[in-house]
């Protein structure tokens, strides 16, 4: 009875295990200006009642715009000797010596800066081919509120947000 229990726990327990960790092991590197010197900085403007939906939709915006800009210049001027090195640098291996598992795992990636560089809000990955990844800054933002009779839960105030952000290349590494 003893066994069989502890045998039923030790099935629970690697069940109901907690993934987070290996999709954490999946890592942005930004790459230093040495190696790609462009960056981008883009912006990107949304209105809405909410103040808090209004800066989520600006920052993905604006995310997704820098994403845009910087992704053919990252394809074009990492090679893979290139990214190998760098991942190499960090005692990691780059992705595209190894088997995706899933999609997921590139869904949520932590990010190493370059050396000098502060640390990124977070990263995305350059699709297709999820080997590349741009590493984002958030910088400051503007907002202002107007009068708008439509924003009845929000005191009769629209919010409109231009978010800002500054990408530079990376590669991802595991």
């Amino acid at each position: 009875m003893a066994r069989s229990l502890a045998f039923l726990m030790m099935v629970c327990a690697v069940f109901f295990m907690d993934n987070r960790s290996a999709k954490s092991a999946v890592t942005c590197v930004e790459v230093p200006s040495s190696v790609v010197g462009t960056s981008s900085r883009q912006k990107a403007t949304r209105s809405e009642c909410s103040r808090d939906a209004a800066k989520s939709e600006a920052r993905n915006a604006a995310a997704h715009n820098v994403l845009g800009v910087l992704g053919p210049t990252c394809n074009s001027r990492i090679s893979n000797a290139t990214a190998r090195r760098l991942c190499a640098a960090r005692g990691l291996t780059f992705i595209g010596d190894q088997a995706i598992a899933t999609a997921g795992d590139i869904d949520s990636l932590a990010s190493i800066p370059a050396p000098g560089r502060s640390a990124p809000a977070f990263s995305l990955a350059i699709v297709p081919g999820g080997e590349l990844c741009v590493a984002l800054r958030d910088l400051p933002l503007e907002s202002s509120a107007k009068d708008d009779p439509f924003c009845l839960f929000d005191k009769f105030k629209k919010t409109t947000v231009v978010w800002r952000m500054r990408g530079h290349c990376g590669v991802i590494c595991k």
